[in-house]
């Protein structure tokens, strides 16, 4: 971690980075207006505070340090960030934040006499083990939180969702790698966990009732097919398909497909597709899905791949006629005479 400290005009901070990652640092300053907090974000260190800390938000309005606080993020690293019911919500470390409902930069109580309902929500995860919440991803039941050995819920037993009836329970205690997001496949979340030489993928079901969650290891019968060092998780929900690559097999697109039946699942594979250069980026738009290779020369190729082909239309034209084929990759030569 790099910490260089910067100045514009009456306000002071300090800039912490990890080269590589995008972390958010925090720093109490003082400005004319009273005492309040100002967020830095640095994604190297050539960035300087007037390009990306001259950000001021609410001030405490009422109370002092001691009747109002500042939020626990101030003075730590911003781990996460997200949005739920009408709030912003910052993670760090094991805490949860979000702000006033409504009022998204403001994380300062409006009365230190009572407890109002549109209040911010600054609440821990009270682990015995050390965590840190890196990702939220919001479910029927509340905002699900991922962070390295556990996996939480924010939520509420009644309603409204306010600062006096929310609460942070313990979904389960699955190991995730928090390089990779999780992400939401319709009616679940996958996540994924990662050894020295494979990946582990799990598929998560949160139930609206409460209790405990239906977790499911969809590599369970192939423990060792999917390499380690995946570098993106990414899902199509119209076609059904969730994807991965590795830094270790750079040509491998590894793919899961699925059928749901209301809530049972009838069909399921993994499989494998073999492009022709390095995948450098891929992406999920609808039912299509775009691959951006590397070829041994050095040039870069936009692939176009049809996951659904219902229709003739989007089918594969060939030799005057659409076919419906399910190929790794097609690929043929016109030979003019």
């Amino acid at each position: 971690i790099t910490v260089t400290t910067a100045s514009s005009g009456n306000v002071s901070g300090v800039e912490i980075s990890r080269p590589g990652r995008g972390y958010t640092a925090t720093n109490v300053v003082t400005s004319p207006d009273g005492d309040t907090f100002t967020i830095n974000t640095v994604a190297t260190v050539t960035q300087t505070i007037d390009s990306w800390a001259d950000n001021w938000w609410q001030n405490r309005k009422v109370g002092d340090s001691e009747t109002n606080p500042s939020p626990t993020f101030v003075g730590n690293s911003i781990t996460g960030i997200s949005f739920f019911k009408n709030r912003l919500v910052l993670l760090s470390h094991d805490n949860v934040i979000c702000s006033q409902a409504g009022s998204y930069f403001d994380f300062f109580a409006s009365t230190v006499i009572t407890l109002v309902g549109s209040d911010p929500i600054d609440l821990s995860c009270g682990s015995l083990r050390p965590i840190e919440l890196r990702h939220a991803l919001q479910v029927p039941r509340g905002l699900a939180l991922f962070a390295d050995n556990a996996q939480y819920i924010l939520e509420t037993t009644t309603d409204p969702f306010s600062s006096s009836s929310a609460e942070i329970n313990l979904l389960s205690n699955y190991d995730q790698d928090l390089r990779v997001p999780p992400v939401d496949t319709g009616q679940t979340i996958a996540f994924i966990d990662q050894s020295a030489l494979s990946t582990s993928v799990y598929e998560m079901l949160v139930q609206e009732g409460g209790g405990k969650p239906q977790i499911v290891e969809l590599t369970r019968i192939i423990p060792t097919y999917l390499p380690a060092d995946v570098a993106n998780l990414k899902v199509s929900t119209s076609a059904f398909t969730f994807a991965v690559n590795s830094k270790r097999e750079s040509k491998n697109l590894y793919l899961f497909r699925y059928f749901n039946s209301g809530s049972e699942r009838v069909l399921a594979s993994w499989f494998k597709w073999t492009m022709p250069g390095e995948i450098v980026t891929f992406e999920f738009a609808h039912d299509r899905m775009f691959v951006v290779t590397k070829t041994s020369t050095g040039s870069f190729v936009l692939s176009h791949i049809n996951l659904l082909t219902d229709s003739p239309g989007s089918a594969l034209y060939y030799d005057c006629r659409y076919i419906d084929l399910r190929l790794d990759l097609f690929t043929y030569n016109h030979i003019l005479v």
